[in-house]
C-alpha cells in the first residue's frame, strides 16, 4: 500500500508550521545585524600622525577662546574650503541662484593682434632720399625731381621689407595708414625695383583698386616712375575690349604672340571681364598682387574676381604652391605675394581669408593721441593698438544747425575759415545737386561730382580744384576715397557721417604728406551721440566746437531765403524737362 507524502513529518519528525515563530526568528537576525553594523561603525580607527596634531593644536585654541568669542578667521576659512571642495551637484528647489555670465573675448590671429607699429611722425627719424638701400638711381631721381627729400615714415617701414630677397616664399603683406601717409609709392617703388631687370615682357604685377577714378590716378604714378625703366604700364579702365587688348598683346608675323604689357592697373569688374574675354593674355609670370583700398575690396567680393584671376596665374604649367616643407622648396617654383593697403584696413578674420593670404605680417602706421595742447596722452603697447588714425596736422571741428539753415552754415563756414579750396561732403546725388546750386545762388563758384557727372568732366572738376582754379566742390562719397588733391584747404561734411569709415576717408581728403588741413563736420541735434562715437573709435581728443555768432549768422538768412526761392524754381523746371523728355522717349 503506497502512502501519500506528509510534508508535516521529515524524519519521522513533525516541522514548525507556525508563522508566528518563523517571523521571530526573522526579526532575531534583522536585531542582530544592526548590532554588527552599528559595531563597525562605532569602532576606532588610528589616526594619522598629521590629524592628531590638527586635533590637538584646534583643543588648545578652543581652551585659549573666550566663551563670548565668535570662530576664528582661520577656522571660518578653512570651513569654507571644505565647502568649496565639494559643492552641491544639484540646484535646491526655489531658490533663485545668479550666475556670473562670462565674457567673451574676441580671439584674433597673432598677425593682426600684434602688428609691426611705426608712429606718423614726419620729423622724427628723418631717412633721405638716397639713403635707401636697393633702391635704383633711376628711381631716386624721380623722386629728387618731383621735390621729395626724405621718406614717409610708412615707406620706411615697409619699403626695406618688400625689396628684401626671400629664400623661402615670401610673407604676404598687410598695411594700415592713414590717407595721404604716402602708401601709392609704398607699392610702386619695390614693384619697379623688382621688376626693372626682366627681359621679356610679361604681366608680372597687377593693382586691383575700387573705382575707376583710382585706376588712374594709380596707373599716373606707376606711369611718371617706370619711365627710364623699360617697363611697361597699362591701365584698364573704360577704353573698348579691341583697344585694351591691343594694349596687352600683339602677333606677330611668325604667330608668335608677344605680351605688351608689365604692369596692369584695373577694378576687380574689368579685370574678370580681359580675363574671360581674352585668352591669349598670359599671367603665368605675375608675382604681385596690389589689393589697394583692401576693406572696400573685400567688402564687395563679387563676381569671385580672385578665383578667376589665381585660376588663371596658375594655368599652363604653373602649379598652385602647396605646404612650406622640405619637397616643396626643392621646387623653386615662383611666388605669388599679396600686397593689401588701406587707412581703415579691417580685423575680421573670415573676410581676409577669402584673400588666401600666405603667412601675413601687419604693419601699422599710427598717429599718437594728443590733446589740444600737443602732449601725448597715449603710448600704445603690444595688442593694445587703435584700429584707426588720423593725420596728426588736421584740425577737426564740429558745428550743430538746424536741418532748414545747413546750407547758410556752409556757407558761414566758408567765409569764417576763408578757404580757397574745399570739398563738402553729402550722403546723396539729390543732395549734392541741390546744395550746388543754393551755394551758386550764393556767389560762390561751385561745381558738383556724383553718379550724373560723367568721367571727364569730372577729372576736370578734379584738376581746376587742384589748381586753385575752383573754389567748392560738392560731392558724394564718391570722391572720398583715394582721390589726391594737391593743397585742399578744408572738407566740410554737410551731411553728418554715418559710419567711422566714412569719416576717416572724408578727413584724409586734407592734411596730406604732412601738410596742414580742416576738417568740419555739421551736425544735425539727433546725431551728436553718434558723432561722439565715431570720434572715440578713430582715438581722437582734438575734435572742438565751433561757436557760431549768431547775430552774423542772422543777418544773411533774408539773402539765404531769396537763394532758397530761385533754387526751387530751378528745380521744379529740371523737373518738367526731364518729364517732357521720358513722354518724348514713350512716343
Amino acid at each position: 500500500m503506497v502512502e501519500r507524502f506528509d510534508p508535516t513529518k521529515v524524519g519521522g519528525q513533525e516541522t514548525v508550521n507556525d508563522e508566528t515563530e518563523i517571523l521571530a526568528k526573522l526579526k532575531n537576525k534583522i536585531k542582530k545585524r544592526k548590532i554588527e553594523f552599528e559595531q563597525e561603525e562605532t569602532a576606532v580607527v588610528p589616526e594619522e600622525p598629521d590629524t592628531k596634531k590638527k586635533k590637538k593644536e584646534m583643543k588648545k585654541k578652543q581652551i585659549l577662546k573666550p566663551e563670548n568669542e565668535s570662530e576664528s578667521e582661520q577656522v571660518k576659512d578653512e570651513r569654507k574650503e571644505n565647502e568649496n571642495k565639494e559643492p552641491s551637484k544639484f540646484t535646491p528647489i526655489g531658490q533663485n541662484i545668479i550666475k556670473k555670465k562670462i565674457k567673451v573675448k574676441r580671439v584674433l590671429p597673432n598677425w593682426l593682434l600684434n602688428p609691426d607699429i611705426a608712429e606718423i611722425d614726419y620729423l622724427a627719424d628723418m631717412l633721405p632720399i638716397t639713403d635707401m638701400e636697393g633702391l635704383d638711381t633711376v628711381l631716386v631721381n624721380h623722386l629728387q625731381e618731383l621735390g621729395f627729400e626724405n621718406y614717409f615714415p610708412v615707406q620706411r617701414q615697409v619699403i626695406p621689407i618688400l625689396m628684401k630677397p626671400h629664400k623661402y616664399r615670401p610673407h604676404d603683406v598687410c598695411v594700415s595708414a592713414p590717407t595721404g601717409s604716402g602708401k601709392t609709392l609704398t607699392f610702386v617703388l619695390p614693384i619697379l625695383q623688382a621688376l626693372k631687370s626682366r627681359v621679356v615682357p610679361k604681366v608680372r604685377a597687377i593693382v586691383v583698386v575700387p573705382t575707376v577714378n583710382l585706376v588712374q590716378q594709380v596707373f599716373k604714378v606707376f606711369q611718371l616712375f617706370a619711365n627710364g625703366t623699360g617697363l611697361k604700364v597699362k591701365a584698364l579702365s573704360t577704353n573698348t575690349f579691341e583697344q585694351e587688348q591691343k594694349q596687352l598683346y600683339r602677333i606677330g608675323d611668325t604667330g608668335i604672340i608677344h605680351q605688351c604689357a608689365d604692369i596692369l592697373i584695373s577694378t576687380p569688374f574689368r579685370l574678370v571681364n580681359i580675363i574671360r574675354e581674352t585668352e591669349i593674355l598670359d599671367l603665368t609670370a605675375l608675382r604681385y598682387l596690389v589689393i589697394d583700398e583692401a576693406d572696400q575690396i573685400v567688402m564687395d567680393i563679387r563676381n569671385d574676381w580672385l578665383s578667376v584671376l589665381e585660376s588663371a596665374v596658375y594655368s599652363k604649367g604653373r602649379n598652385r604652391p602647396g605646404p612650406l616643407n622640405v619637397i616643396n622648396l626643392r621646387k623653386r617654383e615662383l611666388p605669388l605675394q599679396k600686397l593689401l593697403f588701406s587707412a581703415t584696413i579691417g580685423q575680421d578674420p573670415e573676410k581676409l581669408e577669402l584673400l588666401n593670404l600666405f603667412e601675413p605680417k601687419l604693419f601699422r602706421c599710427i598717429v599718437p593721441s594728443k590733446d589740444l595742447d600737443g602732449k601725448v596722452i597715449a603710448n600704445y603697447g603690444e595688442g593694445d593698438v587703435p584700429k584707426f588714425s588720423i593725420p596728426a596736422e588736421l584740425k577737426q571741428y564740429k558745428v550743430t544747425a538746424e536741418i532748414a539753415h545747413k546750407p547758410l552754415m556752409v556757407k558761414y563756414l566758408m567765409d569764417k575759415f576763408k578757404f580757397d579750396s574745399v570739398l563738402v561732403f553729402t550722403k546723396s546725388k539729390e543732395a549734392t545737386h541741390r546744395l550746388c546750386l543754393v551755394l551758386a545762388n550764393l556767389g560762390y563758384d561751385c561745381k558738383e561730382v556724383s553718379a550724373n557727372i560723367n568721367k571727364e568732366e569730372r577729372e576736370k572738376i578734379v584738376d581746376a580744384i587742384s589748381n586753385k582754379t575752383l573754389k567748392i566742390v560738392v560731392c558724394s562719397d564718391a570722391l572720398a576715397r583715394g582721390i589726391d588733391i594737391d593743397k585742399l584747404d578744408g572738407v566740410i561734411s554737410y551731411d553728418a557721417p554715418a559710419y567711422t569709415n566714412t569719416y576717416i576717408h572724408r578727413v584724409g581728403r586734407t592734411a596730406r604728406a604732412g601738410r596742414q588741413g580742416t576738417a568740419i563736420t555739421i551736425l544735425e541735434q539727433n546725431q551728436e551721440m553718434n558723432f561722439n562715437r565715431i570720434v572715440r573709435e578713430t582715438g581722437s581728443t582734438k575734435v572742438e566746437q565751433y561757436q557760431v555768432d549768431q547775430d552774423e549768422f542772422d543777418e544773411e538768412k533774408p539773402r539765404y531765403m531769396q537763394a532758397l526761392d530761385e533754387v526751387k524754381k530751378l528745380v521744379i523746371k529740371e523737373q518738367q524737362k526731364v518729364m517732357e523728355k521720358n513722354r518724348n522717349r514713350k512716343q
